[in-house]
């Protein structure tokens, strides 16, 4: 082995526990959401995993669940917006901080 891969490896070694805990505690549990989503109920109250849009057009096509969805948004979006003028504002003001 070359000692230019090297460098190359050793990051790749440093990054392999980080892309462990990304996958096992992020794209994994979003995966089986997803996969649970498009499942199907059965009689006893499971899930039956398929492929099915069924949950999503009872979502879209429900007044009550959008009801919902933009009540549980709501508080965030103030705080959200208020958050991205200040980071706006704070830019703005960066290059003449050096000026006085």
């Amino acid at each position: 082995m070359s000692r230019a891969a090297n460098p190359a490896l050793r990051r790749l070694w440093r990054l392999l526990p980080t892309l462990f805990w990304l996958v096992a505690f992020c794209l994994l549990p979003l995966c089986l959401i997803v996969a649970y989503s498009l499942g199907t109920r059965t009689e006893g109250g499971g899930v039956a995993l398929g492929f099915s849009l069924e949950n999503y057009l009872r979502f879209f096509n429900s007044g009550f669940y959008l009801l919902v969805t933009a009540r549980s948004r709501a508080p965030f979006i103030p705080p959200s917006s208020f958050s991205t003028k200040l980071v706006d504002a704070y830019a703005r003001c960066l290059p003449t901080l050096g000026k006085a």
